[in-house]
């Protein structure tokens, strides 16, 4: 990590991996970012996925706050469990220097029930052994079942996080129009979770009782509805993102404030599973392009210019 007492302001992106994973699978990433930022320092935080998620968090916020002072300019890139543990980081505390977050393939609405994921684990165990290797009964796994009841109880310090500019990014392989069939099998991860994806319907179609039931479009373990922190289709749950909105539309008086969050859905996502986000070369442009603006709300308007109907940014910020 950084050293704390080094001259000020610093610049740092700090990685958060997802479950069943570790610092690695960054390397791609942290080695196109590094280009043409000489003064730029890159982090990685391991954690132990099998603690609990509100343990993690606190690890994680007090690590960042023993190394960065306030005037630090610090973006978080988070993968899946990853992100959930860092938006407890953040809102558990407040962490000025943390100015954005980006959550990949995050399941900021839970991932799965806990029937469905045990049996998912079993299901796929004999297929590719330590992916989802996953221990049932440790507490940070089922945790990823009940992300909502979590978080609530923090989010009346949602205010901690108005300096965050938050972007969620989804996978989208298992998009609408993809038949149970139609995988590319000289990739390993889409033959891997294109027999998942199989076995599924097998399931459903032989024990309707254990269905295993994911929206499409999902990247094969978390559904987009579930990365995104406002859903249109889940409008009961509250997030650190909607709350802020909300609060913004009740103060009417107020002028229009900068967009601190977006939801990035790109064509280029049809193709992405969950493990292969973090190494996406469209990914890592995306996260190359927000950290070299002042702000996402800069970078939104010259993005939708730029790529035109590729790439749907959702602005859910008032």
């Amino acid at each position: 990590m950084a050293d704390k007492y080094a001259a000020s302001p610093i610049k740092a992106v700090v990685f958060v991996h997802g479950i069943l994973s570790d610092h690695t699978t960054y390397a791609n990433c942290q080695a196109k970012l590094a280009v043409g930022r000489p003064n730029c320092r890159f982090y990685y935080v391991d954690y132990d996925f099998n603690e609990p998620i509100a343990d993690n968090g606190r690890y994680l916020a007090k690590a960042l706050r023993e190394h960065f002072n306030d005037a630090d300019h610090v973006v978080v890139v988070a993968h899946s469990m990853g992100g959930v543990v860092a938006r407890y980081a953040c809102l558990s505390q407040k962490l000025p220097f943390v100015r954005t977050l980006f959550l990949l393939g995050t399941p900021n609405q839970g991932a799965f029930r806990t029937a469905t994921l045990t049996i998912l684990a079993q299901m796929s165990r004999g297929v590719i052994g330590q992916l989802w290797g996953v221990r049932p009964k440790k507490v940070g796994v089922f945790d990823l079942t009940r992300v909502d009841r979590i978080l609530r109880p923090l989010l009346d310090n949602s205010a901690r996080t108005d300096h965050i500019d938050y972007v969620t990014v989804p996978g989208r392989y298992f998009y609408r129009g993809r038949g149970f069939f139609e995988h590319d099998s000289s990739n390993i991860w889409r033959v891997i979770f294109g027999g998942l994806d199989v076995g599924l319907e097998l399931v459903r179609a032989f024990l309707p009782l254990l269905s295993i039931n994911m929206l499409r479009p999902h990247d094969g373990i978390v559904e987009e509805v579930s990365n995104q922190l406002m859903p249109e289709k889940v409008p009961q749950r509250d997030s650190e993102r909607r709350l802020r909105s909300e609060k913004r539309k009740s103060l009417r008086r107020l002028p229009p404030a900068p967009a601190t969050y977006a939801h990035v859905v790109a064509d280029a996502a049809d193709d992405l599973m969950h493990v292969q986000l973090t190494g996406s070369e469209f990914v890592i442009s995306i996260i190359n392009e927000i950290i070299e603006e002042p702000s996402l709300d800069i970078w939104m308007p010259a993005a939708r210019e730029r790529y035109g109907e590729t790439v749907d940014i959702l602005d859910r910020d008032p």
